[in-house]
């Protein structure tokens, strides 16, 4: 958000100099550039051969919402039309996906290894499913998933993707 204003701001300023200077145009037109790129840097995804799940937790532990981006690059690279959704009034699902005209809906919790996933969670994920009317569900973590909430996922077709399984997905799609 401050990028954002401060390239406004930037804008603004130089649009009012080129009506006094003219010969500013280049400058406009450099800074102006420069904001753009700035602003789409911070969206590049890397995905390393040497990314798991601990060194996942250490880049994105302080900002999880940037993981929800790193996963939607993973499921972009493996040919779904991705959307990051809100960080706040997501409706209970983080990414909205589609391949071959199909709707799919992901949940993406950033926890340690040793933090389960439960029921519950797949529960709200499949209210979310049912109020997109989604073709399917993803709950895609870098932990684990309690036993209850394998069975739950197993009976509602939920995908279930735990960190070994993530892990799996990043070196498939760096491999393709």
């Amino acid at each position: 958000m401050m990028r954002v204003l401060v390239t406004l701001l930037c804008a603004g300023v130089s649009g009012l100099l080129l009506l006094r200077f003219p010969w500013l145009l280049p400058c406009v037109l450099a800074a102006l550039a420069l904001g753009a790129l700035i602003l789409t840097w911070s969206r590049r995804v890397r995905i390393s051969p040497r990314d798991d799940v601990h060194r996942l937790l250490r880049r994105y532990g302080r900002r999880p919402t940037d993981f929800e981006h790193y996963v939607a690059e993973i499921y972009r690279r493996m040919g779904y039309r991705v959307r990051v959704t809100r960080r706040t009034g997501d409706s209970g699902r983080d990414i909205e996906m589609r391949r071959d005209g199909r709707l799919y809906v992901v949940e993406v919790k950033l926890y340690s290894p040793g933090e389960r996933v439960g029921r519950e969670k797949l529960q709200k994920l499949q209210g979310a499913m049912i109020d997109a009317d989604a073709h399917g569900a993803v709950f895609v973590t870098t932990s684990g998933f309690t036993r209850t909430a394998v069975d739950y996922a197993a009976r509602n077709g939920i995908e279930l993707v735990d960190g070994a399984a993530l892990e799996e997905l990043i070196r498939a799609v760096l491999s393709a």
